[in-house]
């Protein structure tokens, strides 16, 4: 049985991460920001940014497995 978690999936989260951090680097995200961090209360934007977080750590792992499980199938 592979292993779960190993090198490939390491790999693959480290790649995508720093997709992420370029496209927000970049500003591809400022008017995401602009038009919904401006316009709420702190404590609303705080959350939505938490919610945020968690999608894109969920979706960075999902496809660091699915990857990792292509290439170990």
């Amino acid at each position: 049985m592979p292993e779960m978690f190993g090198t490939e999936f390491v790999a693959f989260v480290l790649v995508i991460f720093t997709i992420i951090a370029i496209t927000a680097r970049l500003g591809m995200f400022d008017s995401v920001i602009r038009s919904h961090g401006t316009q709420l209360s702190s404590v609303r934007t705080k959350s939505w940014l938490v919610f945020l977080t968690i999608i894109f750590v969920s979706i960075i792992m999902g496809i660091a497995l699915l990857a990792e499980f292509i290439l170990n199938a």
